[in-house]
């Protein structure tokens, strides 16, 4: 997988290429969230609130997510993941209507990305 915005100077090759089959590259891509490749050996559990709730659950975040819908209006998301890195830039843009429930390392890193940024508005005094 790559991004299409990278490319800086494409050009044409007469070389064949590797045309894997659909279901390999399924199997692959699909897995896991997000960009990064591997079977996913993890489960993110996401808590997000009613407000948030509408529009994540509008959303395709990926084709193995498991909703489960809260009394409250939240929602509870199970995402499979491989790498947290590109999960945790997705759950921080959600900001306080979301809370990662699960696994430990999940919830540490989001939390410690947090504290970060909250750290660089405590100085009423931008450098």
């Amino acid at each position: 997988m790559f991004s299409v915005d990278r490319i800086t100077r494409p050009r044409c090759l007469a070389d064949a290429v590797y045309d894997p089959p659909g279901e390999l590259v399924a199997a692959e891509l699909d897995s896991s969230y997000g960009i990064f490749t591997g079977r996913a050996d993890k489960v993110a559990v996401l808590r997000f609130n009613d407000l948030a709730a509408r529009w994540v659950a509008e959303e395709e975040w990926h084709p193995g997510v498991k909703n489960e819908p809260q009394s409250d209006g939240g929602v509870i998301m199970r995402i499979p993941y491989k790498h947290e890195t590109e999960l945790v830039m997705d759950i921080l843009r959600h900001g306080p209507h979301v809370e990662v429930l699960g696994p430990a390392s999940l919830r540490k890193s989001v939390g410690e990305a947090l504290s970060t940024a909250a750290k660089k508005y405590a100085d009423a005094n931008p450098r």
